[in-house]
């Protein structure tokens, strides 16, 4: 029976988390899947590319390692993990949900103030 992208998602980004924090790399493990995340958001054809069935395993695995250049090893190691199981395409859904097991762990919260008036400086950098 095959998994639905929930699962997919839910189970990537767990093994992920659990990975990044046994190897004591989960806050650059955070800052490296914020960068790729935001180059993914601004360029959504990466993913099709690392999705592409006509493109062969070692044609993928070049491109990968041309945009794996400076990210650590664990984010290397789990993008060359999502290429061979061909769930490359859950790739912004799996960061999201690191993300929120990130912000859980640190006890993060994730919200939007909407006001009235423009803030600050000082009162934008109390609420961030």
């Amino acid at each position: 029976m095959a998994l639905s992208r929930e699962e997919i998602v839910a189970r990537y980004g767990t093994a992920l988390f659990n990975y990044a924090q046994d190897m004591n790399a989960l806050d650059t493990v955070k800052e490296e899947l914020c960068e790729l995340r935001k180059a993914v958001c601004t360029n959504p054809q990466i993913l099709s590319v690392f999705s592409d069935p006509i493109l062969n395993s070692d044609e993928k695995k070049k491109s990968l390692s041309a945009i794996e250049q400076g990210f650590s090893t664990e984010v290397q190691t789990f993008l060359n993990l999502l290429l061979d199981y061909n769930h490359f395409l859950e790739l912004v859904d799996i960061i999201d949900f690191f993300n929120k097991l990130y912000n859980d762990s640190k006890k993060i919260m994730v919200g939007t103030a909407i006001t009235a008036v423009k803030l600050d400086e000082d009162q934008l950098s109390a609420l961030g």
